[in-house]
């Protein structure tokens, strides 16, 4: 008994030509869907270029020594900050913050 051998690999038939893996033949809603990706990172990082805290120092940012006091009692005052409650006061409720904010 004997195995019929198989058949060569070079005598395709058309169709199975067309099946052929081709790496750069990327299907075009995948395509679609990265240049949209890459549009909306664009818009995203444009958009931010115009926010404040994107534009502005970080003051905070590796301070350190004396100057860290400076920094914390700036924050401690500054309009908006809620003030810490009493030892004897009720802790701040939600609502607290709200007002305050």
């Amino acid at each position: 008994m004997s195995t019929p051998a198989p058949a060569a690999k070079d005598q395709n038939t058309p169709e199975e030509a067309e099946k052929e893996f081709h790496p750069k033949a990327f299907p075009a809603d995948l395509i679609a869907a990265q240049l949209r990706l890459a549009e909306l990172y664009a818009a995203l990082h444009a958009h931010q270029k115009g926010l404040a805290w994107t534009r502005e120092e970080h003051r905070a940012h590796g301070v350190q020594g004396e100057d860290l006091v400076d920094v914390r009692q700036a924050l401690k005052h500054a309009e908006g900050a809620v003030p810490a409650p009493a030892e004897d006061a009720a802790p701040l409720a939600q609502g607290d913050v709200r007002t305050a904010a």
